[in-house]
């Protein structure tokens, strides 16, 4: 379940990098509450969720950076292990 903390940090973001720290900064929480909360299997939900913010993030960094041209994702997906 995606934080509503995360959704208004994205609405707020008003350049890519901000919408890279705000997908960076929830991973990370995201991260921390699944480990608390299951040792054992929190990376392959974390796994899930974490496709999830992404999508999020480059849908809302896409919006922002609409007019440039670039190639390729602009959100740089965090790796799990």
């Amino acid at each position: 379940m995606v934080n509503s903390s995360y959704r208004l940090s994205l609405a707020a973001a008003t350049t890519v990098a901000a919408c890279q720290k705000a997908y960076e900064g929830e991973v990370a929480a995201c991260a921390q509450r699944l480990r608390q909360a299951d040792r054992e299997n929190y990376r392959a939900l974390l796994a899930a969720q974490e496709v999830d913010l992404w999508i999020e993030a480059e849908n809302r960094a896409q919006v922002v950076n609409a007019g440039h041209h670039s190639y390729g994702s602009l959100i740089v997906r965090r790796k799990i292990y």
